[in-house]
């Protein structure tokens, strides 16, 4: 019976053993990735101050873009500065083939109109 025993705690004891084994690698494997944690979280905060920055410089550049076209906008509906602006051709482009009313092939009465008066004076 006391031979049972010592057997039984021999046994326990080599368990005991890996067990504390596996724990110690745990830890390791454990540390390796806080530290790996660690790092990410530092590049995530880099990261999101580049963004942040990105942010403001493209906000920046909107304004500016913004802004120019704006200000180019209102110097064209001022007055002052149309004279030296051409007027824009009215009319189709040149060269470009023209569109009318077909003449009807049967006229079945013509009225002729005079005016006492121009109608613009």
């Amino acid at each position: 019976m006391v031979e049972d025993y010592s057997e039984i705690v021999a046994e326990l004891r080599g368990e005991n053993e890996e067990l504390r084994e596996e724990n110690a690698h745990l830890k390791k494997e454990l540390e390796k990735r806080d530290l790996m944690i660690k790092k990410l979280y530092g590049e995530v905060d880099e990261l999101e101050g580049k963004i942040g920055e990105l942010k403001e410089d493209n906000q920046k550049l909107r304004e500016d873009l913004y802004g120019f076209k704006s200000r180019r906008r209102k110097k064209r509906s001022n007055s002052s500065d149309c004279t030296n602006l051409k007027p824009k051709k009215r009319g189709p482009p040149f060269g470009h083939k023209g569109k009318s009313r077909r003449k009807p092939e049967r006229v079945d009465k013509t009225v002729v109109l005079r005016f006492d008066a121009c109608p613009t004076c």
